[in-house]
């Protein structure tokens, strides 16, 4: 999904109760699924986020973790000029000390199951929201009008 233009959108007519009502078949829980992800994106973004900030104020160890890969992962970002003995290292080399790290303070902090209930309570959460949100037209023009914008500057950077 592309993270591009990530607009919020009003948090009334994202929780509006009116208008989450249950598919009728699954063709059009996809549809109402892909056209809410894509139009309140940057409102999903900020609901994973709050989820992941509660997460590591409630667990210590898992706060910890986000602290040392974050540490790990900004200090190598920062390191521009990083060399290894002769051999400089690059950016993907970087990004996979970054979640090597990550991997490891998650284990050692036994920390796997807090950030999987957290992505499953994110996941369920944007997920049902998605598929239950009824397109309305304004969601529909919006979209569509996204879709025209990135294809004018698609072709833009074509020519």
């Amino acid at each position: 999904m592309n993270l591009e233009g990530l607009e919020l959108r009003p948090w009334t007519s994202l929780i509006d109760a009116k208008e989450l009502v249950p598919p009728k078949n699954a063709a059009e829980a996809q549809e109402r699924a892909l056209a809410n992800l894509k139009y309140y994106k940057g409102n999903y973004a900020v609901f994973a986020a709050v989820v992941l900030a509660l997460t590591a104020y409630f667990s210590s160890y898992f706060l910890i973790a986000v602290a040392i890969s974050g540490g790990v992962g900004g200090a190598l970002f920062f390191l521009k000029d990083l060399k290894l003995g002769a051999r400089k290292v690059n950016e993907t080399e970087k990004a996979g000390v970054t979640a090597v790290v990550a991997l490891l303070s998650l284990y050692l902090l036994e920390s796997f199951s807090v950030l999987f209930y957290a992505a499953l309570v994110i996941a369920l959460g944007v997920g049902a929201h998605a598929a239950l949100r009824k397109n309305t037209l304004k969601t529909k023009a919006t979209n569509l009008a996204s879709d025209v914008q990135s294809d004018i500057k698609k072709a833009a950077k074509s020519n």
